[in-house]
């Protein structure tokens, strides 16, 4: 029996053909049916080598979203090693190397077989399609970033004229970092600029998450520094050059839009001069290489400093010319000064030699009146004299006269006093006391004792009489208060 006959198990079973019969009706149903056609899709993955180059089969997983981005259909096909011309054309003409994520226009052809199933084969590319397509979304990129008012905002901040930090975010151990860095780290050793660098992933899964770190980072350093009164100058964007479509995957919003809001100058340098992404059309500079952005700030750097020099070397030039101006106007001054002084003097000669003459005559004039005047005063004088002379001769005889009757007055008058208080000392003369039969009570120290509270039992007084001194011993006292 052939794989091809139809077999019967019993009377009731229904009649069946081989798995082989069954494959081969599908594959002439497929082909006769199924033609070639130009297809659009999306590469979700491959294996293989995408290099156009490079040699072996290529296979890949196509997949077709909604616009919501959910996969709606999927399926596997191949591009034959034989076919790698297809690959090295479409590099030729768009740039690009195949890559996950990327839009393409291919022809299709549908293959069946029965030992090896379905199978989809990529016949031809249409460089033109993809080239569109990344085009379009670039165009809708960045009208929706003008219609959100977001393009524009980087671009209008005032341009650095100086730099002396800056953030620099860029992939780890990337050749454009280090390109950058060749320049940057000379003028970071000289102490003319500072650089913080932030390490992001421009590729793949994790780029808005890590871009967004580094973001915030570099913000954070910002802060830090308008915390201090300083300021981060610039944010620098760089990598190396590479394939087209790895850096079109910076052509997206949310990626866009941290560009775009940071509130320093962003300055891009990404790729090659001919390669182009969102990021070179919101930055506030754009530079063609990551060895041009370090260059622009080294060349800024150095034109603040020739500047700098500039200014000093002219304002020492203007010091000199004033200081020159200064020194001939002081010397011209002096000569003046002098010349003036020599007129002055020879005028004030001049005015001093007339000044003598009227001087002379006028005093000789002058000692006239007054030599007239002191002889008139003088015999006035005299006259005055003579008068006051007469006038005082009959006031001092009139004086005379009554100082002889005032003094005969107070003569007489202290004849009368004389008397007076002779008797009074008559009378209160202490002999005479004495004499009438009374005595004086002295203590030992002279004073005289006219109390009993003078003395105490014991004391020694002396009593004296009228004819002499008693040396006593008081006994006892007694007051005629107690009596």
């Amino acid at each position: 029996m052939t794989s091809a006959a139809v077999q019967t198990t019993g009377s009731n079973a229904p009649e069946a053909e081989s798995l082989v019969h069954y494959l081969e009706r599908v594959r002439r149903a497929i082909e006769s049916q199924v033609p070639m056609a130009w297809v659009r899709f999306e590469i979700a993955s491959f294996s293989g080598n995408p290099d156009p180059n490079a040699g072996g089969h290529l296979y890949l997983e196509l997949i077709e979203k909604d616009t919501t981005g959910a996969s709606v259909a999927k399926a596997r096909a191949a591009l034959w090693g034989g076919k790698r011309e297809i690959l090295q054309r479409f590099q030729r003409e768009t740039g690009l190397k195949l890559s996950a994520g990327m839009a393409l226009l291919g022809k299709i052809s549908c293959n069946f077989k029965p030992n090896y199933g379905l199978t989809l084969t990529l016949e031809d590319l249409d460089p033109a399609f993809t080239l569109g397509e990344a085009e379009r979304r670039l165009r809708e990129l960045r009208q929706r970033l003008h219609a959100e008012g977001l393009a524009e905002l980087n671009r209008t901040l005032p341009l650095p004229s100086d730099f002396s930090h800056v953030a620099v975010i860029a992939p780890q151990n990337a050749a454009g970092l280090g390109d950058f860095n060749t320049i940057a780290t000379g003028l970071s050793r000289h102490g003319l600029c500072q650089f913080h660098h932030f390490h992001a992933v421009f590729q793949g899964d994790n780029l808005y998450s890590s871009m967004r770190a580094a973001f915030l980072a570099a913000f954070e350093i910002h802060k830090q520094l308008m915390a201090t009164g300083r300021r981060l100058d610039a944010l620098v964007i760089i990598r190396g050059g590479g394939d087209t479509n790895g850096l079109n995957e910076l052509n997206r919003y949310d990626v866009a839009r941290l560009a775009c809001r940071f509130p320093v100058p962003v300055l891009v340098g990404i790729g090659h001069e001919r390669d182009n992404t969102i990021l070179d059309e919101v930055a506030c500079i754009r530079c063609a290489t990551p060895s041009m952005a370090a260059a622009h700030i080294q060349e800024a750097i150095v034109t603040m400093a020739q500047g700098a020099g500039q200014m000093h070397t002219l304002a020492m030039q203007r010091s000199a010319q004033l200081s020159h101006m200064a020194w001939q106007s002081l010397s011209n001054m002096q000569l003046n000064i002098g010349n003036l002084m020599s007129e002055l003097l020879f005028s004030a000669q001049r005015a001093l030699t007339g000044s003598q003459y009227q001087f002379s005559a006028a005093a000789s004039s002058v000692c006239d009146k007054q030599r007239q005047q002191l002889e008139h005063d003088l015999k006035h004088i005299e006259q005055q004299s003579a008068a006051i002379a007469n006038q005082s001769q009959l006031m001092l005889q009139r004086t005379q006269l009554q100082l002889l009757q005032d003094a005969g007055i107070v003569l007489k008058q202290g004849r009368n006093w004389h008397r007076q208080g002779a008797q009074e000392l008559l009378i209160n003369n202490p002999l005479a006391i004495l004499a009438r039969g009374y005595a004086f009570v002295q203590n030992d120290r002279g004073e005289l004792i006219t109390r009993t509270v003078q003395v105490q039992s014991g004391d020694e007084v002396t009593i004296l009489v009228e004819d002499g001194t008693i040396h006593a011993k008081i006994m006892s006292q007694e007051s005629q208060d107690e009596q």
